[in-house]
């Protein structure tokens, strides 16, 4: 059949070719599209056979019996590429173009998708197939499913109209071949309509997210040349003969490709689990018992910095994964420092969560993942990268498309069995971005940890309530962990959960802290139920009161930190700017204190030295030699790179005004470890830059000593923090906390001066605004995948985060002639990801190069892969100062300064 000329000792659809890129040595030149159907629908057969509970965020909506729906699955799956029997996907390989279709033509390709769709959803055609194994259903009503399985790549198939042209009697006679001997084979049972009204919406939008996210898994392992080789149709001459094959190469693909989850370990203690926790905190001794209710549930824990949630959280999915209501987690943190924090944590104890003998996978989920040295993921390794042409990922083969989507670690990770990394990587599962329902399939099954939960702007929050209601609506259970959740912030998370379960909204009531809430379709259950009740204990030594002063601007500071460095003592400036935190460097500098700075305006290779530098300085290990060499304690000046998950200990801390949920959390890291000796006179207390929060604050209040501060937060916010800070002077852990949450975001918080009203109210229509803005993104569960819901661009375009645009840049050194990377690495690919840094604002590479920095450039950016060819790269040379070069900032070209110690600065404006 090599000629592709008419065999009559084949079904007819065996001409059509699937697949037509060989990479195997000897291999036949291509594939039918037939058989790769089969090879989809045998992964999908046997991932549901290994393990029948990832049926249930379907069965449990609709009623179908388990068997049922997994043969109607890999029927369905079977269908996903129906519309490569197609003139245009045909001619897209003219040397298999199939005779039976007679003389070729050039067409407008719509996508096999699409005209899969089209074909399939047709009213005349092929309803007189599928009728009979849908029999009270509609087409309109099936439209859905028929959606979910043809759009699988990467975004919802395109309502098209057939013509003639496009499909021809010869294509569907082979298609309906195909599917009636399909039919024949895969036996599916006819599957009822699911009940009317609202629970068959919600039942058929369950269904559809589902079987969206398996076809794309199935279909990215059943494109594998490395477990199905392509087949000669002349060798195995009908579906029942290469049916066999099919499942004995999936058996081997599923095992292979690390897809077969890790059986748990039995129920253990906390003890079993922590063996190195000789003395478990109040909070992590309730995790071992508390009363989890049948089905998925939402645990909110609220307790301080360092109270040990994140064990707390682990155990409580422990517990989830041996009662067989999960296999594995992912814990979503807020940035790349503190998932790379968190994930040394996790890589120490996830072993124990399963069976001793199994080999679970855990992943690193973030753009950098690599560059983590623990970073470890057996999900899909043996799918080599492939480079590939075209712009529209959409129109590029599964192979391609698996291959760059996950050459990025941070995606591979959603299918790994543990998963550490940004909420972001979770939330572009609620988004329109390409593979949203692979996401969300990764994350099905799942205990969804969401760390620093009160880290996120009213965006941000939105996208998470609509998390946490997908989660739930396919079956998953959630953990969510703070240190300072307002009482409003606590009800949103809460309802959202329950109106993802369909379940009554809960009202929580209690005011305790620290406090765990745990809700599920019985209802709401809260420790301790109320203020009054007996309260959880904190771990010994985290009951304490920080005292604080304010201080009046950026000299007082710096003359806190002198007298702190020259009495032994290590101390810090949390700014809220980096531009703040280069003046304050700059200051101390004069001042004759070198500090040590940490901000996110690094290339990624000088920002984890430095990361790795101030951890040992200032960390938990660090002894005198560190902390005060020569007598003289260190000081660091830092951004909010510091605030969360770093586990830093400092002996004085200085800190502009900042909302007091923020300060709350720098507190944290201020005589952190109580074992610690201090230097003799050390006073624990908190000094914060700000004015004096007077009643009759005028408009201009917050631009007083803070810098860029009334850029980053809202004044009456920052007002108001002030207020309640300054009047308890102190911050008592834990009975001070909720008082002072409250006090600021609750409904009882103080009116603000008459001059900070406008700024209030421009902040809360922002708020507002932001909010608005977000709910028009996210992707709604019952209308479920449809193409009309957004813009399903690449997930590199597709922002999480509304706060203010930012840009990924490369930096590149101009050496001796020649283009390299700034931070050198054997490895390529690291090479570039240690070179990369994130801007605020548009930046584009500069335009005034020489000639033969522009051919350099050009050379470098093609032998880059495709989608990193987009990625300005910013051209360095070194000067008698450091090094500089020139970037567009906006539209306006800049001076750029480069320093490993300093970061990046920009320095006037050249035009």
């Amino acid at each position: 059949m090599q000629n592709r000329t008419a065999d009559l000792s084949v079904p007819v659809f065996l001409s059509f070719w699937g697949k037509a890129q060989p990479r195997l040595d000897g291999a036949y030149d291509w594939h039918p599209a037939a058989f790769h159907a089969l090879d989809v629908a045998a992964v999908a057969k046997v991932w549901l056979a290994d393990e029948p509970r990832r049926l249930r965020p379907v069965t449990s909506e609709t009623g179908w019996a388990s068997e049922a729906w997994a043969a109607m699955t890999v029927f369905l799956l079977a269908l996903h590429d129906i519309g490569k029997f197609s003139r245009p996907f045909q001619a897209k390989a003219p040397e298999h173009w199939p005779a039976v279709l007679g003389s070729r033509a050039d067409l407008a390709d719509p996508g096999h998708d699409t005209l899969g769709h089209a074909l399939l959803a047709d009213p005349d055609w092929p309803w007189a197939v599928l009728e009979r194994l849908f029999p009270d259903w509609t087409p309109e009503t099936l439209h859905p499913l028929l959606r979910a399985v043809t759009g699988h790549h990467g975004r919802p198939p395109a309502d098209f109209t057939l013509s003639e042209r496009l499909l021809c009697k010869g294509c569907r006679t082979a298609a309906t071949s195909f599917i009636g001997d399909a039919t024949d084979l895969l036996a599916p049972v006819p599957l009822p309509m699911p009940h009317k009204g609202a629970a068959r919406r919600r039942a058929m939008a369950a269904t559809t997210w589902w079987l969206a996210g398996l076809t794309v898994l199935a279909d990215w392992v059943g494109s594998s040349q490395r477990w199905f080789p392509y087949s000669n149709p002349e060798e195995t001459p009908n579906l029942a003969t290469y049916w066999p094959l099919a499942l004995e190469r999936a058996e081997r693909a599923v095992r292979e490709a690390g897809l077969c989850p890790a059986p748990s370990a039995p129920v253990q203690g906390f003890a079993d689990l922590f063996p190195e926790i000789t003395a478990p905190a109040p909070v992590q001794a309730l995790a071992e018992h508390l009363s989890l209710p049948d089905g998925p549930v939402c645990i909110l824990v609220e307790d301080v910095t360092g109270g040990g949630k994140t064990e707390a959280a682990l155990l409580l999915a422990h517990r989830l994964i041996a009662d067989g209501r999960a296999d594995g987690a992912f814990v979503a943190l807020p940035t790349m420092a503190t998932a790379d924090a968190m994930f040394g944590r996790v890589a120490a104890s996830y072993r124990r969560l399963f069976a001793s003998e199994a080999t679970p996978s855990l992943a690193l989920a973030h753009g950098h993942a690599a560059l983590n040295s623990g970073f470890t993921a057996s999900i899909l390794d043996d799918l080599a990268p492939l480079e590939t042409a075209g712009n529209d990922a959409a129109n590029q083969p599964a192979s391609a498309q698996c291959a760059a989507w996950l050459a990025d670690d941070r995606r591979r990770a959603l299918l790994a069995q543990v998963g550490v990394g940004t909420i972001d990587q979770a939330l572009l599962a609620v988004l329109p971005a390409r593979h949203a329902p692979l996401r969300l399939h990764g994350l099905i099954g799942k205990v969804l940890i969401v760390d620093e939960a009160h880290a996120y702007d009213p965006f941000m929050e939105v996208e998470l309530a609509r998390l946490l209601f997908f989660h739930a609506a396919l079956g998953g259970s959630a953990v969510v962990l703070s240190a300072t959740l307002p009482h409003g912030k606590r009800m949103a998370l809460l309802r959202a959960f329950a109106d993802g379960l369909g379940a009554e909204a809960p009202a929580p009531r209690s005011m305790a802290y620290p406090l765990v809430s745990v809700f599920g379709r019985a209802g709401l259950a809260e420790t301790p139920a109320t203020a009054d009740a007996a309260p959880l204990a904190l771990r010994p030594g985290l009951a304490r009161a920080v005292a604080v002063r304010r201080l009046n601007g950026p000299e007082a500071a710096v003359v806190a930190l002198v007298t702190a460095s020259r009495d032994g003592a290590c101390a810090v400036w949390i700014r809220n700017t980096v531009d703040d935190v280069l003046a304050a460097a700059a200051l101390l500098r004069e001042a004759g204190v070198e500090p040590i700075l940490f901000h996110a305006r690094f290339a990624m290779g000088d920002r984890l030295t430095i990361q790795d530098r101030v951890l040992g300085n200032f960390g938990k290990q660090s002894g005198p030699g560190e902390r005060a060499p020569d007598g003289r304690g260190r000081v660091l000046v830092a951004s909010q790179v510091v605030e969360q998950s770093l586990d830093l200990d400092f002996d004085v801390m200085v800190s502009d005004l900042a909302p007091i949920d923020l300060l709350i959390q720098r507190t944290g890291r201020l005589w952190r470890h109580p074992e610690r000796a201090r230097p003799a006179g050390a006073v624990r207390e908190l000094l914060v830059v700000s004015l004096p929060p007077i009643d009759d604050a005028p408009a201009a209040w917050a631009a007083g000593p803070l810098g860029g501060t009334r850029f980053i937060y809202r004044p009456d916010v920052l007002w108001r923090s002030a207020r309640a800070l300054f009047a308890a002077g102190a911050i008592e852990t834990p009975g001070g906390v909720r008082d002072l949450i409250e006090a600021v975001y609750g409904e009882a918080a103080p009116p603000v001066p008459p001059g900070l009203s406008v700024a209030e109210t421009q902040g809360e229509g922002k708020a507002l605004g932001d909010r608005a803005v977000a709910l028009s993104q996210v992707l709604d569960f019952a209308p479920a995948y449809r193409r009309d819901a957004g813009a399903w661009a690449s997930d590199t375009r597709v922002a999480t985060r509304l706060s203010d645009v930012q840009t990924v840049v490369r930096l590149v050194r101009w050496c001796d002639g020649q283009l390299q990377p700034w931070w050198p690495d054997a490895d390529p690919r690291r090479a570039w990801a240690l070179s990369e840094l994130s801007l605020r604002g548009m930046v584009t590479a500069g335009d005034t190069l020489s000639p033969a920095e522009k051919e350099a450039v050009e050379k470098l950016r093609a032998e880059l892969p495709v989608w990193q060819r987009d990625i300005p790269m910013v051209v360095l040379a070194a000067n008698e100062t450091g090094w500089s070069g020139r970037a567009m900032r906006g539209e306006r070209e800049a001076e750029v300064l480069y320093d490993a110690a300093l970061g990046w600065r920009w320095r006037g404006s050249l035009r």
